[in-house]
């Protein structure tokens, strides 16, 4: 009867450590504004990512003044201006955080958003596989390129320039394609 205590808080430790060791393996999300609404994209092996998102946070920006929110997995928020980024290893969505903060997105067109975004994410993977302890994970892709031809890149748009307050699309084939283009 004693040890009940004891174990509730192992057990709670225990699925704390595993939730944290499968968020590290997640690819960074990144939304920002940008002069006609916002973007928010990121690449994932599978399609959905984005959708499952939107789904659940990318609401409409009340009178052209985005607000960007976060929210890990116990409940925790935080509010943001320019733009946000998750990502499962702490070091890097911190350091995507102020690398976002330092641009001036809202000014940018979706085109010039969506490839300095893309900078960002690149240079990101590159921050967390030159902290990471781990072996590299072969299934990974090591450059924007070798993302672009191994996933999906997903994004989605929520504009405030329709007969609508804000409306929601993915990115076109077209967008997609300018910017792989523009990669090299």
């Amino acid at each position: 009867m004693f040890e009940e205590p004891y174990r509730w808080m192992e057990a709670i430790s225990t699925r704390h450590n595993y939730v944290q060791e499968k968020l590290k393996m997640g690819q960074p999300v990144i939304a920002v504004p940008y002069n006609e609404g916002l973007l928010v994209f990121g690449f994932a092996p599978q399609p959905g990512k984005i959708y499952e998102i939107y789904d659940r946070i990318a609401l409409g920006t009340e009178q052209g003044k985005p607000n960007f929110f976060r929210m890990n997995y116990d409940g925790h928020w935080e509010t943001f201006k320019n733009g946000t980024a998750i990502a499962g290893d702490e070091t890097v969505m911190d350091w995507l955080q102020r690398e976002i903060q330092k641009q001036p997105f809202a000014s940018y067109s979706l085109d010039q958003a969506l490839q300095e975004a893309t900078k960002l994410w690149d240079e990101s993977r590159k921050l967390k596989s030159e902290n990471s302890e781990d072996q590299k994970d072969n299934d990974l892709p090591e450059t924007l390129q070798e993302a672009f031809n191994q996933w999906h890149l997903e994004g989605a748009v929520l504009t405030e320039k329709s007969t609508s307050k804000a409306i929601y699309r993915p990115l076109s084939e077209d967008e997609i394609h300018r910017l792989k283009s523009s990669t090299g």
